[in-house]
């Protein structure tokens, strides 16, 4: 029992530890509620950039002037022209993710303003729907999936947690872990350990799995304390 008690000490303080040197990411200033639901965007096909879609130049423009919406805070006034980029060329010029992270963006501040739950869950799994569609096109390599899926991981136990199981959000955790061991994206260990202490105290994480990470995450978090100031994008 002792043995037991010892290890969920070294979990709660690592816990701890993060959370005094790894601030949450706060969203920015939300928009104005909007009368009606925003649909959700149609499901892109393939990999399209300006260059290798007919639609090249209207994207284009609209990019602009999307981007130009958000950088003063109107989401509103960004959705529908990101929408129109999204839909036809998400992937820009074919060297950046960055409509898809402005995507994610959108339909979260959508989501913290909309007290209905139907309604919360549609943009839940727009944000969702947006990550995978990103891994299609920018997760070539385990680096870029792990990247990813820490973004994704970190959004399900932050904003989403009410609405995913955290058996989920646990495996998208991992699975960053399993693609790049010591070289994890670092802002993932904050909400990674509260999720391992959780799951421990509830009785859904194995005594010796406890162990194994309790091991290994201390050593970890010193070599990346430089890294835990920020939440890292892609673009």
């Amino acid at each position: 029992m002792k043995r037991i008690a010892v290890w969920v000490f070294v979990l709660v303080a690592t816990a701890v530890l993060l959370n005094s040197c790894s601030p949450q990411s706060a969203p920015p200033a939300a928009p104005e509620e909007s009368a009606n639901t925003p649909p959700p965007p149609t499901a892109p096909e393939g990999c399209r950039t300006f260059a290798s879609t007919p639609d090249g130049d209207e994207a284009t423009d609209q990019y602009v002037l999307y981007r130009d919406q958000m950088a003063i805070g109107d989401y509103d006034a960004a959705f529908p022209m990101w929408k129109y980029v999204y839909e036809k060329a998400p992937d820009a010029d074919g060297q950046r993710n960055t409509v898809y992270t402005d995507g994610v963006r959108i339909y979260t501040h959508l989501f913290s303003q909309s007290k209905d739950t139907a309604e919360q869950r549609l943009f839940k799994d727009t944000v969702m729907a947006i990550y995978d569609a990103s891994l299609s096109c920018y997760g070539k390599t385990p680096r870029d999936r792990a990247l990813v899926n820490g973004m994704k991981a970190f959004d399900a136990y932050y904003t989403f947690g009410a609405f995913i199981d955290q058996g989920e959000t646990f495996r998208l955790f991992e699975s960053a872990f399993d693609s790049l061991g010591r070289e994890v994206p670092a802002f993932i260990f904050n909400p990674f350990t509260a999720l391992l202490v959780d799951r421990f105290l509830a009785g859904d994480l194995m005594l010796e799995e406890a162990r194994e990470w309790a091991a290994l995450l201390p050593a970890l978090i010193a070599d990346r304390k430089s890294e835990l100031t920020d939440r890292q994008w892609l673009d």
